[in-house]
Formats: C-alpha cells, sequence, structure tokens
C-alpha cells in the first residue's frame, strides 16, 4: 500500500474537526511552538495516559512547522499506531503527501515509502532507520 492512504486502508484519513485544547494540554504546547517558531531545536517529552490528548499536541506542532514551510517527522510508538497516526496526518493535511514507514512493510513498500519520505512534507515512522532520508 502507497502511504497516501485511500479510503479502503486501514487508517484511513480522519476528517478534520475542531477540537479545543484543555488548559493542559495548552500549557504543554506553548513552549514547542516557540520552539518551533523560533527554530531552535529543543526535545520535549509528552507524559500521558492512552486518551489523554498527546497526538492532538503534536498534530499542533507539526502544523506550526508547516505554518513556517518546514518538515514534520512524527515517531510513533508502536506499529499498531502507524496506520493509525498516518491517517490522522493526511486528514489534517489535506493535499499533502504522507510518507508512513514500519517494520511491517514489505521490501519493495520500504524503498517506495524511503524514497517518498525523501521528497514530502510529513512523514510518521515507527522507528526511523540510519540515515533517514527526511528533513
Amino acid at each position: 500500500p502507497f502511504a497516501e492512504l485511500d479510503e479502503t486502508e486501514e487508517g484511513t484519513a480522519e476528517p478534520p474537526r475542531t477540537i479545543t485544547l484543555s488548559s493542559d494540554q495548552e500549557t504543554v504546547l506553548k513552549p514547542i511552538i516557540d520552539a518551533v517558531r523560533e527554530g531552535r531545536d529543543h526535545t520535549f517529552l509528552l507524559h500521558g495516559v492512552t486518551g489523554s490528548g498527546k497526538t492532538e499536541v503534536y498534530l499542533r506542532a507539526v502544523a506550526e512547522a508547516r505554518a513556517g514551510e518546514r518538515q514534520a517527522l512524527v515517531l510513533v510508538p508502536e506499529i499498531a499506531l502507524t496506520p493509525q497516526t498516518g491517517g490522522r496526518l493526511i486528514g489534517r493535511f489535506p493535499g499533502k503527501r504522507v510518507a508512513v514507514l514500519h517494520s511491517g512493510l514489505t521490501d519493495a513498500q520500504r524503498h517506495q515509502q524511503w524514497a517518498l519520505a525523501a521528497a514530502v512534507e510529513l512523514s510518521a515512522c515507527q522507528r526511523p532507520p540510519p540515515l533517514f532520508p527526511f528533513l
């Protein structure tokens, strides 16, 4: 399957929706957005249980990076979440090509996604391989 998910694939594009951030989400998002806007390289680690809203914070940070014409790489903690995350990126950023790499791809799919990752604005990875062609 190609990274630009079609409607028959698992992890189909999520339709855009309006989400209001909680005060906790706004608090953790602010320094991330500031770092992106200032072009600072900084590592942020978000802690939270499943469903606590971390992904929305990540998506807002990606949107800020894209607004500044920068690329974004989203690391996914496990392979099972990769199609869902790819679908959310595609739904949130319609018209943008998204590369999706994970350990379950065949050699041909991995090659295709590797080549795509070098030319797209957004990538979702379970674990980026050494010398990943993105960024």
